[in-house]
């Protein structure tokens, strides 16, 4: 019999033991780091090796060839094994991370590192995406497949939950609001300073998100192997058919997070600068010294810009992401900013040059500004149309006038026929339309077309979510040493939950999951690993179980998935794209993500409260079902 004592770190056949086990001869035995013993009987009388289970395995002909390594003489089949480990997250010290737990205390343990982190404090952002995957690594080595299952489902369920609830929270600091006769009141928009508290949650939750989905996606397939090298094949294969459809259920909901806290995110930056717009087209950036100053208006922009970047970079969203958002934002200013300068081209004498160079100046001043953070060239992809415009109007009125139509398409390309005819027809040059300006007889038609002049908000970028460069990603160190404190933390909380003295209910147990056995673990010391995997679907807060009876956790994989068709209806407005090769998840691709503009890019106007009402009310509703299924079961 093998059994480790006050945590040590004992493996058999690379498993960490965390109670008693009999040994069988042939099994690997790891004591500590550095160490590994194969097990013989020294009360066998049989005279003749046996070949141990596990390098049949790994070995299919090893009982007729036995391939040694050249320089060390030590099995093959050995070192495949130690090189299949998974890599541990370390310090730079090289103290590995670990979470240990009972299986009864796993709800309070995940409750806990949802609750430790305060989005305002100074801890690090991604804590929670550090601790939920040790949860995730020990939960794989140490409990059922079944409860492991649930594990994955249960972390998204509760991510979620938590999503919407500082959804809510914010939606309810700046109601939408509407006059009896549908019209838009006048609406008192938040401040950059009031609007930041209630978008550091989202903004948090996405960047966790964005590094749990990754740790499921690429790592969680690692520890699958590992778990059943007792088992049998067939077993073996059901088991990780199953927890491969547990992981892409998990990444559904992840992703759904990622894509609904980006997009509200979108949604409130580009309503707090929407009334500042104007601004820029009406501002005079010139002083009476002639020198250039920025407007309000512009200022006002430059403010939601500057916030919007410091909170991105502050919670460690993924770098593809910040750019993603900070392109939306882009496109939002150029639509916005070149439709209000289409339809201002109504009034009598708005398109002249004195007005093309102000707005000249101005949308410099902002283009300097974009590229001294570096991203001056996305900004001139996605203001071609505006700046086009401007250019136009800030063309010395001679030498417009001098220009033909056929040239001027040419140097104003990005702008339309129906947008170029728009603005020469609108041009106050106090003379007549030159006849030069006369659309050809191939943009004849093109050029009336006044359904062609203002920018729709369709066209916006689709959101991709990232593939590499994860700020954290197994095997390489842990370089910031607070997230180790935060773990130290989270030890501390476990070392003080009571321990059980015996198996709780196991007749309970064995009626939620038949296939389950001990899984309780004495040990609540924290030291060492942390692990991942791939794909995804959808999951709800009814896979959460009350701390005090945990076999209500343990349901049947029937259970999980009774709440699926509510979660199908959730985020009404968002569409996810796939790419799937032969029932596999290619591993390498991007996901594009394509967001309804009619909740993402609009006036500030656009009533959102409704549909976050409904999706609660679906996501309760759902929830409350699975809770009674729960109790019928135990009855």
């Amino acid at each position: 019999m093998l059994k480790p004592l006050h945590g040590a770190p004992v493996t058999r056949n690379g498993f960490l033991l965390k109670e008693e086990v009999e040994l069988n001869p042939g099994d690997l035995v790891g004591l500590g780091k550095h160490y590994l013993f194969m097990f013989k009987d020294p009360t066998s009388t049989s005279g003749s090796l046996q070949t141990p289970p596990w390098m049949t395995k790994l070995c299919p002909n090893s009982h007729t060839k036995t391939s040694s390594c050249l320089s060390c003489g030590s099995n093959m089949a050995i070192k495949r094994l130690q090189r299949c480990l998974p890599p541990r997250w370390r310090d730079l010290e090289g103290t590995e991370a670990v979470v240990v737990y009972e299986l009864e205390h796993e709800e309070r343990v995940l409750q806990e590192v949802l609750d430790m982190l305060d989005p305002i404090g100074n801890e690090p952002k991604l804590t929670p995406a550090f601790l939920l995957s040790l949860c995730i690594q020990h939960s794989a080595f140490t409990f059922q497949p079944t409860h492991f299952r649930q594990l994955l489902l249960r972390i998204a369920g509760q991510i979620q939950l938590v999503m919407w609830e500082k959804i809510k929270e914010l939606a309810a600091i700046q109601p939408e609001s509407s006059s009896s006769d549908g019209q838009p009141e006048d609406l008192q928009l938040l401040s950059m300073e009031e609007l930041i508290p209630g978008l550091q949650p989202l903004v948090l939750w996405m960047a966790n998100s964005i590094e749990l989905l990754h740790f499921i996606q690429h790592e969680v397939p690692q520890l699958l192997p590992w778990r059943q090298d007792h088992e049998e094949e067939g077993l073996l294969d059901s088991e990780i058919s199953s927890t491969r459809t547990a992981c892409e259920e998990a990444m559904t909901v992840l992703e759904e997070v990622i894509m609904f806290t980006f997009q509200q995110s979108v949604y409130y930056l580009t309503k707090s600068m929407y009334s500042a717009l104007p601004g820029l087209l009406d501002g005079n950036p010139f002083s009476v010294s002639g020198q250039l100053r920025v407007p309000d208006g512009l200022g006002s922009i430059l403010e939601v810009l500057k916030e919007a970047l410091k909170i991105l970079t502050a919670f460690q969203v993924h770098p593809d992401i910040s750019l993603q958002l900070c392109a939306y934002l882009f496109f939002f200013i150029n639509a916005s900013l070149f439709n209000a300068l289409m339809e201002r081209g109504s009034v009598a004498g708005f398109y002249q040059w004195s007005r093309g160079v102000q707005i000249r100046a101005n949308l410099d001043l902002l283009m300097d500004w974009i590229q001294g953070i570096g991203l001056g060239d996305l900004a001139n992809e996605f203001f071609q149309k505006l700046s086009a415009a401007v250019n136009l109007l800030a063309t010395p009125k001679e030498t417009l006038l001098q220009a033909s139509w056929a040239s001027l398409r040419t140097e104003f390309s990005a702008l339309n026929a129906a947008q170029l005819h728009h603005t020469l027809t609108e041009y106050h040059s106090g003379k007549a339309c030159p006849a030069g300006w006369t659309p050809t007889l191939n943009d004849a038609e093109l050029a009336v077309r006044t359904a062609d002049i203002l920018e729709s908000f369709d066209s916006h970028p689709p959101l991709i979510l990232p593939s590499s460069t994860f700020h954290l990603e197994l095997g390489k160190p842990v370089v910031e040493p607070a997230l180790f404190e935060q773990l130290g933390h989270l030890q501390e909380f476990i070392r003080r939950l009571p321990r059980s003295e015996t198996q709780a209910e196991p007749d309970v147990e064995e009626q939620a999951t038949p296939d389950s056995q001990s899984t309780t673990s004495p040990s609540v010391t924290v030291l060492q690993d942390p692990a991942h995997q791939e794909v995804s679907d959808q999951v709800t807060s009814s896979d959460l179980a009350s701390p005090a009876e945990p076999s209500q956790a343990q349901g049947s994989r029937g259970d999980l998935r009774s709440c699926e068709a509510v979660l199908t209806q959730k985020l009404k407005s968002l569409e996810l794209q796939n790419t799937f090769q032969g029932g596999q998840v290619d591993m390498g691709y991007h996901k594009s993500l394509a967001l309804d503009p009619s909740c993402l890019l609009t006036p500030p106007n656009t009533p959102q409260g409704m549909e976050l009402s409904e999706l609660e009310a679906d996501l309760r509703e759902g929830a409350l079902q699975q809770k009674k299924g729960n109790l019928g079961a135990e009855e």
